[in-house]
């Protein structure tokens, strides 16, 4: 207590008689909240919503209303998307146009998502060639989709005007991965020596971005359908290096990235999402366990019914962080690669497994993850020591590892085995677009 004398006007005084009728409801309330404490606080609820405080004052939201999926209304019922900023209505007019639309994008309210019919495809890239537009077209169900800001104002020149005359790519979604200077292998078709995948790209990571947001950013852009977030700069530019590198297909199969507690939260964010996987092939209920169990460092698990169409990455705490980001030691070659880029790379590998299950090469009756399992486990039979020496330990446990294995190989521009460049071939996923290999 000061001995400071109160300032002029200010009573700070309470009358003793009041002061011991406070304390006296005070314990009564404090012996009925200790007796049964649901009980007290039911009724003090029921109180609250007979008579709610403040009444007099009405009191109305009027928005934003966060969603269930985190976008932004403009009514509690969800039924309006929340647009403080008008959408350009050039854009929107040419949208509409082509019978697509532009509506705000629901997980960044500084993006809005232009949708445009497959059929107009060849336009939709002609007006992202004419604008200068960096931002990908990713193929959706129904529509193509291109990612702008919302301040974005389409030019009003002759490219604009004139964009369905001009011909372009039927779909511009991806940029073809860059070519290696070695000459192709005259038995796969791969590049012999760093044998990086020819098949597109999702968009590739040209640079280290500087900031959190600029780093989410990239993921809504390129894939607004995954979660995640980034503890600091350096775990998200190797994971966002690490997703650029991979087909689209994959990227669109992944659904969650992150840590376990992370993935609680998602999983109880998406209710519908954690449905799906309490009914799924491995049945698991999300918001109470997690996939990633013993001392693995990371996991990929898909959790719906086969064949599998979404999956989840979980990575450990302990891995998931600037430290392991940037760490470069080397290991006694039980992987093909040390750190978390490599680690993403290995389990995005994976996940591309997945997708392979789905993809049939022209003229063949096996999928093409049949195909790498018929070339690759006679070699793990026959030729274990040889795995281990020219990929990795890891890489000659099972089908699945060394697919994975030799996925993050070839990302970090090593050399493969000559039977696995004849195993990439006959399944064709380097030199045929996806889509034609698609049977489902």
């Amino acid at each position: 207590m000061s001995d400071k004398p109160a300032k002029p006007g200010v009573n700070l005084k309470v009358d003793p008689a009041d002061e011991k009728r406070i304390s006296e409801l005070f314990g009564q309330g404090f012996d009925e909240s200790q007796k049964n404490p649901e009980k007290y606080w039911e009724e003090q609820r029921l109180r609250e919503d007979k008579t709610p405080p403040f009444e007099s004052l009405k009191l109305e939201k009027s928005g934003p209303f966060v969603g269930p999926k985190g976008g932004l209304w403009a009514d509690p019922e969800h039924t309006h998307h929340w647009s403080p900023e008008p959408l350009s209505g050039a854009l929107v007019n040419w949208a509409a146009q082509l019978g697509g639309k532009v509506v705000p994008h629901k997980a960044n309210p500084a993006l809005v998502v232009v949708k445009i019919p497959h059929a107009q495809a060849a336009a939709l890239a002609a007006f992202k060639q004419g604008q200068h537009i960096e931002a990908p077209i990713i193929s959706g169900g129904k529509y193509l989709l291109l990612m702008l800001p919302k301040s974005f104002t389409p030019g009003v020149g002759n490219e604009f005007q004139a964009e369905k005359k001009l011909q372009a790519p039927a779909v511009a979604s991806v940029q073809a991965a860059p070519q290696a200077p070695a000459s192709p292998d005259p038995v796969s078709g791969s590049v012999s020596g760093t044998a990086l995948p020819k098949h597109q790209l999702v968009d590739h990571f040209t640079g280290a971005v500087e900031s959190l947001a600029a780093a989410h950013a990239w993921v809504a852009e390129r894939a607004p359908h995954l979660s995640v977030s980034y503890p600091d700069v350096a775990t998200a530019n190797a994971v966002n290096k690490a997703l650029s590198e991979q087909h689209p297909r994959v990227v669109q199969h992944l659904r969650f990235l992150g840590t376990p507690e992370q993935l609680k939260k998602w999983a109880k964010a998406h209710p519908e999402e954690n449905q799906i996987a309490i009914s799924g092939k491995h049945s698991i209920d999300l918001t109470q366990q997690g996939p990633l169990q013993g001392t693995a460092i990371a996991l990929a698990h898909p959790y719906d019914q086969k064949p599998y169409h979404r999956s989840v990455m979980v990575v450990q705490p302990a891995y998931f962080n600037e430290g392991y980001a940037k760490d470069t030691q080397t290991t006694s070659h039980f992987t093909a690669g040390h750190g978390l880029l490599s680690t993403i790379r290995h389990e995005c590998g994976h996940v591309e497994g997945f997708v392979l299950r789905h993809l049939y090469p022209s003229g063949s009756h096996l999928s093409c993850w049949e195909i790498w399992k018929k070339n690759c486990v006679p070699q793990l039979k026959q030729h274990k020591d040889e795995i281990m020496s020219q990929i990795s330990d890891y890489a000659a446990t099972n089908p699945h590892e060394c697919y994975a294995e030799v996925s993050a190989a070839r990302r970090a521009g090593k050399q493969v085995p000559l039977w696995v460049r004849k195993a990439l071939a006959e399944m064709q996923i380097d030199t045929a677009q996806w889509d034609k290999l698609n049977h489902g």
